[in-house]
């Protein structure tokens, strides 16, 4: 029961932490002082992260108390893969965005950064625990198991900037903005991570003596390989403001092939770990 509670109470906490930034409870932004810009952080309220701790800990023992102690354990162990998947995604990201904005084209913003990573994190959490609580005894491992894992991980990369579109649309409406050129510059670049995000898992999923580790890794690098600050870093910023199908079709091309290409390496070393612990 413990465990189900810390598990539950993690994720109300990284839902209320998002939530705040979302609304602006806290904000890091840039403040000019003594002739330099630096970034301050400002905490107005803590109500968002204490409402999602007292929230995780209810639906914590409920879930202890509702379901069987099998799956209970698959929600704890399905937060912790949601949560490591969303782990290397942020980590790959925060690579990508340092890099990139050292190319001069890609304006780095932490407020907006934080808030979009802190999303992933969350919704990563919370589809990993679904996903392990309805499938207990079910590693995602084969092609509609790895397809639906993969299409997670993307969904988890795109929800967080699919709401925050939705706000700026309703906010930017008000003042005047089309919503369709807000709809082109903000969701529509994200569109390609949940389908590569399927199809990098459901091919390294079939593939004989698959692993689950392989497989989330493999969607995991796909859907990066696809998203736009990796566009900057090989020399591809302009595919940024371009909204052909080719263009499209080129982000989901190098993804899909990334996310194999890393998933077989994984595999093939995997099977010399085995070769070589049966040799006597």
């Amino acid at each position: 029961m413990l465990k189900s509670i810390i598990a539950a109470v993690f994720i109300g906490v990284l839902g209320g932490f998002w939530f705040a930034l979302l609304n602006d409870s806290i904000e890091v932004f840039q403040n000019y002082v003594e002739g330099v810009w630096r970034y301050e952080v400002a905490v107005r309220s803590f109500a968002a992260p204490v409402v999602g701790v007292v929230i995780g800990a209810l639906a914590g023992a409920n879930i202890h108390l509702a379901l069987s102690q099998e799956r209970a354990d698959g929600f704890v162990r399905g937060t912790l893969m949601g949560s490591a998947a969303a782990a290397l995604l942020i980590l790959a990201q925060v690579v990508f965005v340092a890099i990139a904005a050292n190319f001069g084209d890609y304006r780095l913003s932490y407020q907006p950064l934080l808030t979009r990573l802190s999303g992933i994190l969350f919704f990563a959490a919370v589809f990993g625990a679904v996903l392990g609580a309805y499938m207990p005894n079910r590693p995602p491992v084969g092609l509609l198991p790895g397809a639906l894992v993969g299409a997670l991980i993307g969904v988890s990369f795109t929800l967080p900037a699919v709401l925050t579109t939705i706000l700026f649309i309703s906010a930017l409406s008000d003042a005047g903005y089309p919503p369709v050129n807000i709809i082109l510059t903000y969701l529509l670049p994200d569109v390609v991570s949940p389908l590569v995000g399927a199809a990098s898992g459901a091919i390294v999923g079939s593939a004989r003596r698959a692993t689950p580790a392989a497989v989330i890794v493999a969607a995991t690098v796909g859907v990066t390989a696809s998203s736009v600050p990796f566009l900057y870093i090989i020399g591809l910023a302009f595919l940024h403001i371009s909204f052909a199908p080719a263009v499209y079709a080129i982000r989901i091309l190098v993804g899909i092939l990334a996310g194999i290409a890393v998933g077989a390496a994984i595999i093939a070393a995997s099977r010399q770990d085995n070769t070589r612990s049966s040799q006597p």
